[in-house]
């Protein structure tokens, strides 16, 4: 996963970054999804280009977890929370589970923009609800 910027030479603070959004987010500090969301995993989408320092809105691409039958997230998707702090951005997006029995193959992604209330700058970007880092080079896992 590509989450430093070539050149960069802080592998070591992307590691503490890491660290602390697993604290962060097991100590129950991120944003709540409360009891009707489930979080959603993401990705930057490759169709949106790789974001730069003065970007403020990005295209991802979110997929449920849970298992939907290939259901269409349209309808059950929370709108995306974004915490923000010096070095790093946040971004969780929640959906609510289908009742019921599901099929589980897979799911597929689906297209979202998120607006940013000022530049992503040179902060990385969080899964705020599964923990992690996210490649700013899109199509990346």
């Amino acid at each position: 996963m590509n989450v430093l910027r070539p050149g960069s030479r802080r592998p070591a603070r992307a590691v503490v970054l890491v660290m602390l959004a697993a604290v962060w987010l097991a100590a129950g500090c991120g944003p709540s999804l409360g009891d009707v969301y489930n979080p959603m995993w993401w990705r930057l989408d490759p169709a949106g280009g790789v974001p730069g320092p003065d970007a403020t809105q990005l295209r991802i691409l979110v997929e449920e977890v849970e298992c939907s039958s290939q259901s269409s997230p349209v309808g059950r998707m929370s709108d995306p929370s974004v915490q923000y702090a010096d070095d790093s951005v946040a971004i969780t997006v929640g959906i609510r589970s289908l009742t019921g029995d599901q099929n589980c193959q897979g799911n597929d992604e689906f297209p979202l923009t998120v607006t940013l209330r000022e530049p992503l700058g040179s902060r990385v970007l969080v899964n705020g609800g599964m923990g992690g880092l996210v490649s700013r080079t899109p199509g990346a896992h």
